[in-house]
């Protein structure tokens, strides 16, 4: 309304008749629209006959309840050639003429200038703190939404407001007087455009609600029989948004359509059909992930993300564990690709420690995926635990395949702990169990696993070899994502043997293909050992670049084994460039997360040392020791804080 006035203003000018306001808001009868009109402009015989061809704009305010009022109109403008109209409304009139425009929420900026003034407004001595964006942002940057929230100011703290914003309806009243009642609180603006629904529009309308990240046309249709004509009209009446082949609701339209749903006895029931659809997207997409259309996929699923944390909580709610352990332990890869191993984690540990009634193949699966999240995030000890629980239940379950995957995992999971014999008899088992039944995949991962048991040991000869020949098999079977992570291996073995040539051209090979995949956590790792390898090449200042670039997405993804090569080449690039104390610390909190991982110093870390921290030594004499210490002392968080501040990258790094 406020838009269409200030537009109309912009163009008195150009209507010598005038510009004329017609309010419909409390007009219900389309058959009054005409005389509403008539009335306006003062014509006492017949309105085309007033108007004729005087050129003039008429404003009319609210039209979305009169709607078969349109043809009327249409006629109107037929027999005036002057006339023209502006209308508003929450839905299309549906006119050959008609030029729709779609008022959008504010851009961010817009909504804190506007929250800020109507707060001062009611309160003059009103200052904005941080809480003010945040608050736009969760009301949809809508202008009644903050109009209302600002009103608040009187008695709430902006931060005292956000944390009342979880239900953001009950607060959101006490409009001013001066206003239509539907437009003083808005529950009662949403509920009237919900009023105006059909019984199937309302129905739908409510069902939608239950998709937290919006959704596609073909998930609408699965999980709420939604028809095409129905969902397009609830767009043209702005209830519903369509962008990029994808249908939303703001926020706060949502929580009015879920206390909708609410009232309906289907709530279950539609809740259950909600997940069991993205448990079978994640099972698809666990084994399109293997394939050429990898990245694709991860694309899916992360713009599906919100609804999975929907379906993972509505398992968890609704004691549907071993739906919830199927979908989060197909997801895996996801959660490893895109960094969100932490979240994974905390989702089977808590479906896993509910999971009583559970069969023992969802259980042994969930509980592999889990041990394999740990051992990537270095947590040797959970990880083991995890796959020695997780191989009894799919040895009884007869689920060979996923025995020998978990035999992998927990062969590296009791290596890194320091039992060599005993991961290197596992590892073969593992090896030789899917040799005899003719599993490709898991005889290369063993052979991966096998490998780094052997760099645990400091044999890095027979290491390469395992690494080439899992290289070999993995590449046959056309898995880009295992493709990347294995060139990556080979990569940080070549490094330890001195290869540096080699290990470039496949750190050089995993980053594109992680990229091209979506992979930002292998991105990271091959960016670090690229880096590492530049610096022993005695390019520092390459080495720096790529650094800087690792760094931040290592920690982001929460890669120990990355971060243990940032920090150590850091503390080297600081060595090579003069900055002893830098290197010092930074070689103390690189050496804590070595120790931590179980790892021995390798062939890299040595050739580094005798480089480039033997100066940085020699600078410092005894100084070198308590600097190294107190480096030592750093929590990974505050060591990668002091690297990234080293490389003019304070602020880009941050937890989880």
């Amino acid at each position: 309304t406020r838009l269409a006035a200030q537009a109309a203003a912009e163009a008195a000018e150009d209507f010598p008749g005038g510009v004329w306001w017609v309010s419909l808001a409390a007009l219900l009868d389309p058959a009054f629209v005409l005389d509403s009109i008539a009335q306006v402009l003062g014509a006492t015989g017949e309105l085309p006959e007033h108007i004729a061809d005087n050129r003039l704009l008429l404003l009319l305010d609210n039209l979305e309840q009169l709607l078969p009022a349109a043809s009327g109109l249409a006629a109107l403008l037929a027999r005036c050639g002057g006339l023209r109209l502006l209308v508003t409304s929450r839905e299309p009139l549906r006119l050959t003429a008609e030029q729709e425009y779609q008022v959008p929420p504010f851009v961010s900026e817009e909504a804190v200038g506007f929250f800020c003034a109507r707060a001062r407004a009611a309160r003059p001595e009103f200052q904005p703190s941080e809480a003010v964006a945040e608050i736009c942002r969760r009301l949809d940057n809508l202008p009644l939404a903050l109009e209302l929230a600002a009103a608040r100011v009187k008695v709430l703290s902006p931060t005292q407001i956000l944390a009342r914003l979880e239900r953001r309806l009950p607060l959101l009243t006490g409009g001013r007087r001066d206003t239509p009642e539907r437009q003083r609180t808005l529950a009662a603006t949403i509920a009237w455009s919900y009023e105006l629904l059909n019984e199937g529009e309302q129905q739908l309308f409510a069902q939608l609600s239950v998709f937290a990240g919006g959704c596609t046309v073909e998930s609408a249709e699965q999980v709420c029989d939604a028809d095409l004509e129905t969902l397009a009209s609830l767009v043209d009446k702005s209830l519903v948004r369509q962008s990029d082949e994808r249908f939303w609701m703001l926020q706060t339209i949502r929580e009015y359509a879920l206390e909708r749903l609410a009232e309906q006895d289907e709530e279950r029931n539609l809740g259950l059909r909600h997940a069991e659809h993205f448990a079978g997207l994640a099972r698809r997409a666990n084994l399109e992930l293997r394939g050429p259309d990898a990245a694709r996929w991860l694309l899916a699923l992360e713009q599906e993300f919100d609804n999975v944390r929907g379906a993972l909580a509505f398992a968890l709610e609704a004691n549907e564990i071993e739906l919830g352990l199927v979908l989060a332990a197909d997801l895996y890869r996801f959660w490893i690709a895109h960094g969100r191993a932490s979240e994974g984690r905390r989702w089977l540990d808590e479906l896993l420690a509910r999971a009583q009634t559970a069969s023992p193949a969802a259980v042994g699966d969930a509980l592999h995926r889990a041990g394999d999240m740990a051992l990537w995030q270095g947590d040797h000890e959970r990880a083991a635990e995890l796959s020695e629980e997780a191989v009894l239940l799919l040895r009884d379950a007869g689920l060979t395949e996923k025995v020998c995957y978990t035999l992998t995992t927990l062969g590296w999971a009791v290596g890194a702990l320091g039992d060599h014999e005993r991961a290197a008899a596992i590892l073969e088992e593992a090896l030789q169990l899917a040799r005899e039944e003719g599993f490709e995949g898991a005889a290369a991962s063993a052979l991966n696993n096998l490998a780094a048991t052997h760099k645990l040991r400091g044999d890095y000869a027979q290491a390469l070899e395992l690494n080439e020949a899992c290289l070999e098999m993995i590449e046959r079977a056309g898995d880009p994502m295992n493709v990347a992570v294995v060139l990556g291996n080979v990569g940080e073995t070549a490094l330890g043997v001195g290869d540096l040539r080699r290990a470039t051209e496949v750190l050089e090979r995993s980053l594109e293909l992680a990229r091209e995949v979506g992979d930002s956590r292998q991105a990271a790792w091959s960016l670090a050992h690229l880096a590492f390898t530049s610096l022993l090449e005695g390019d520092a200042e390459r080495s720096r670049e790529l650094f800087a670039e690792s760094l931040p997405k290592a920690f982001e993804v929460h890669d120990k084994r990355a971060l243990d090569a940032c920090l150590h080449g850091l503390a080297g690039v600081a060595a090579a460039t003069g900055d002893a104390e830098q290197a010092a610390m930074l070689w103390g909190a690189a050496e804590r997360l070595r120790e931590s991982l179980g790892n021995q110093p390798g062939p890299p870390q040595l050739a580094l040392e005798q480089q480039h921290l033997s100066g940085a030594r020699a600078a410092l004499g005894e100084r070198f020791g308590p600097l190294e210490a107190a480096g030592r002392e750093l929590s990974l968080e505050d060591a990668v804080a002091l690297a990234a501040a080293d490389e003019g990258q304070k602020g880009r790094a941050g937890p989880e």
